[in-house]
């Protein structure tokens, strides 16, 4: 969540930029006053900005989000009972295709928890 509160904080500028554009119709740069509501263009950039902070913030909130849901999927895993190893982008809910049950273990989880079997293969 502290990433994201820059992001909000600018989002927030933007919002107040924006408003500013569209209520009085001049931007303020260095001092000199620029009047932008004689082609309605204060409108137009208050719009703008209105909507830029929007999608800042929906996309700052969308990005956390599939941040803390999102698991690492491993490459490659294999299954505790059979001790087959498969790619887990051809298996179904991570379940071994051979135990259908089985939940299947990422190969260096595996070798974790099972380093006897690596012994074995060396």
């Amino acid at each position: 969540m502290k990433k994201n509160n820059g992001v909000i904080f600018v989002a927030i500028f933007i919002i107040i930029v924006g408003l500013d554009l569209l209520i009085s119709g001049d931007f303020s740069v260095k001092g000199n006053r620029i009047d932008l509501s004689k082609n309605n263009l204060n409108i137009y950039l208050g719009l703008f900005f209105l909507i830029l902070s929007i999608i800042i913030v929906y996309m700052s909130r969308n990005s956390n989000s599939i941040a803390i849901d999102k698991t690492k999927t491993p490459q490659y895993t294999k299954c505790p009972n059979c001790k087959e190893v498969f790619n887990y982008n051809e298996l179904t809910n991570g379940k071994c295709k051979n135990c259908k049950d089985v939940d299947t273990i990422d190969l260096d989880e595996y070798f974790e928890k099972y380093p006897e079997e690596l012994e074995e293969k060396d």
